[in-house]
């Protein structure tokens, strides 16, 4: 069946993979093809040839081939994905988000990182150390600091390096999770004097940490590095704690910092997650939101949370949410205010939240002086993105307000809104996880389906041993496995739970879409038969294109034993076609 990706075929289209091999490979022309010494094993008489026309490379002598892709993950020992992100750079083609091939390394990247955050626990819990003085003084208690984690990483250079050293962890491992840096040969911990907090994924695997100094050094806080684990705009931290919480309020209050969620959530307010200190983006409000549509926007009281605010009422209305705003008075932020005042004044914070468009509204006000009527004319003016964004029925309950306050009927400022708006400015498209949908073949969406439709089929696939190429189908098979595999029934909105939110839309599509009927082994084996012939059809094409390689190579023994494969694999079609 193979994969249709419109991103992946676009960076295909541009790549040259003479050009791609040529500048780690000396190449030099033979007939129609490019020949060199294979970089994967040593060789004197060059083996290695790169098809132009086919774009392909194929070794004769190790055996090595593939495309352009194929070669830049085998030669820099990248990852599927990291292999597509150093192309897509290279030759300027813009990706968004996909579902890639398993990536081999994710399991031992959380093993990692689980060792780094209980080294840096025990430093907190077994010994004296200024990161501990430091959270008591913020009244934490033993069982809140023991709840998330938190951990200490001392001033030393090298410390956390040469334990994960003794824990046969490489540096490569370590720099690629950010825990050491590098400069130079030299390498040393990025985390120095920060109090530590974990980070986790919404299964309880330790994505990242963020780390906040103890003295006046600079950054206040500091986060890992973006990798293969950690995403910062696909996570929320304190949320593998809390979303039992939120989905039982039916609410969720979203602050900016750690401490923020630590201090709330001691006090006994605990449907609260934290944006990891960015601004709010589309996939943490889907990830959220899977607990509940309702948000109150916590952030702080200066431009900066307002800003933030803004944004963050923008992000949650797209995204199908419904927002408001907590506006706290008299205190920096979340943490100061639920210290000094308690839970009950915080509750009442949320219990007033202000809903979206009327924080915006009102904040939109304050920059005009409204005792002058030409300024009074400019707010309302002012006031058309607003409304834009706004339903009938908002935008109805907001210019009445208006008229209300500034004393001008309802009517007019209705007109003067829409009279004065004579080209909007298109609205941006909001990308999805949909685009990326069809880079799971056919069969394992269908395979997928019918596991979902009925866990037996789980046990059916394992007779076939089928191997899924997908992360998510290796996902579905976890998960079922883990939590279903006695059931006839699973109930779609709690399985989805159980999934990254990169997961979660592809898989809303394939239960949607795909329509099984009532003849359930019927369909299924129709998916298996469709596997097998997608794989000896791709094969069958591997092989004609190795053929005609070797044949201009002039490698007549090399041609005997790929036909006589090619033969095999035709024959095995042919049953295909007459089934």
């Amino acid at each position: 069946m193979g994969y249709n990706n419109n991103v992946i075929d676009e960076l295909k289209s541009r790549i040259n993979i003479v050009d791609v091999i040529g500048r780690v490979v000396s190449l030099t022309k033979t007939g129609s093809n490019f020949k060199g010494v294979c970089p994967f094993h040593n060789e004197k008489t060059p083996s290695f040839i790169v098809s132009e026309t086919k774009q392909i490379f194929t070794c004769f002598g190790c055996g090595a081939k593939g495309d352009a892709i194929e070669f830049v993950m085998k030669y820099y020992s990248l990852t599927f994905q990291e292999a597509i992100e150093k192309l897509a750079e290279e030759y300027n083609v813009r990706l968004t988000n996909y579902n890639f091939k398993k990536d081999e390394n994710l399991d031992r990247y959380y093993e990692v990182n689980k060792i780094a955050a209980r080294f840096f626990y025990d430093a907190f819990t077994k010994g004296e150390n200024p990161g501990y003085t430091y959270m008591r003084k913020r009244g934490l208690t033993d069982e809140t600091l023991k709840k998330f984690g938190i951990g200490y990483a001392d001033s030393g250079w090298t410390t956390l390096r040469d334990y994960l050293k003794e824990a046969k962890v490489s540096d490569k491992e370590m720099l690629d999770l950010g825990l050491v840096s590098k400069k130079g040969e030299r390498y040393f911990d990025k985390f120095r004097n920060r109090v530590m907090f974990p980070i986790f994924n919404t299964m309880g695997k330790v994505i990242g940490f963020g780390g906040r100094i103890l003295d006046d050094g600079m950054p206040k806080y500091l986060n890992s590095s973006e990798s293969s684990v950690f995403k910062k705009k696909n996570n929320l931290y304190g949320l593998n704690f809390t979303k039992g919480d939120i989905g039982d309020a039916d609410n969720a209050i979203i602050v900016e910092g750690y401490m923020d969620l630590i201090s709330l959530y001691q006090n006994g307010i605990k449907n609260v997650a934290a944006s990891l200190g960015t601004a709010l983006t589309e996939n943490q409000c889907r990830l959220i939101e899977r607990y509940s549509k309702n948000i109150v926007l916590s952030y702080d009281s200066d431009k900066a949370g307002v800003n933030a605010a803004y944004r963050g009422i923008d992000i949650v209305r797209g995204t199908g949410g419904r927002a408001k705003v907590l506006e706290i008075s008299g205190e920096k932020d979340p943490d100061d205010y639920v210290r000094k005042k308690g839970k009950d004044a915080f509750d009442k914070l949320v219990k007033n939240a202000i809903p979206g468009a009327e924080f915006m509204l009102n904040n939109n006000k304050m920059k005009y002086d409204l005792t002058d009527k030409m300024k009074v004319l400019e707010y309302i003016r002012s006031t058309i993105p607003i409304f834009d964004k706004l339903s009938p029925v908002e935008s109805d309950i907001y210019i009445s307000k208006l008229s209300e306050e500034l004393g001008i009927s309802a009517q007019a400022i209705k007109m003067e809104i829409s009279g004065k708006e004579i080209k909007r400015k298109p609205r941006a498209v909001q990308e999805t996880f949909k685009i990326q949908e069809s880079y799971i073949s056919n069969v394992e969406k269908n395979l997928i389906r019918i596991m979902i439709s009925n866990p037996y089929y789980l046990s059916k696939l394992v007779e076939e041993d089928f191997k899924f190429e997908s992360t998510l189908g290796d996902r579905v098979i976890e998960v079922i496995n883990n939590n279903y595999k006695s059931e006839n029934v699973i109930d779609f909105e709690e399985f989805i739970k159980y999934f990254e939110l990169e997961q979660e839309s592809i898989l809303r599509d394939i239960y949607n879409q795909i329509l099984i009927g009532s003849e359930e082994d019927d369909f299924f084996n129709q998916c298996i038969s469709s596997h097998k012939y997608g794989k000896y059809k791709k094969r069958e094409s591997e092989l004609i294109d190795l053929i005609a390689v070797a044949e201009d190579d002039g490698n007549e023994i090399k041609v005997d034993e790929l036909t006589r494969e090619l033969m095999e694999v035709s024959l095995e079609v042919r049953k295909f076609r007459r089934n």
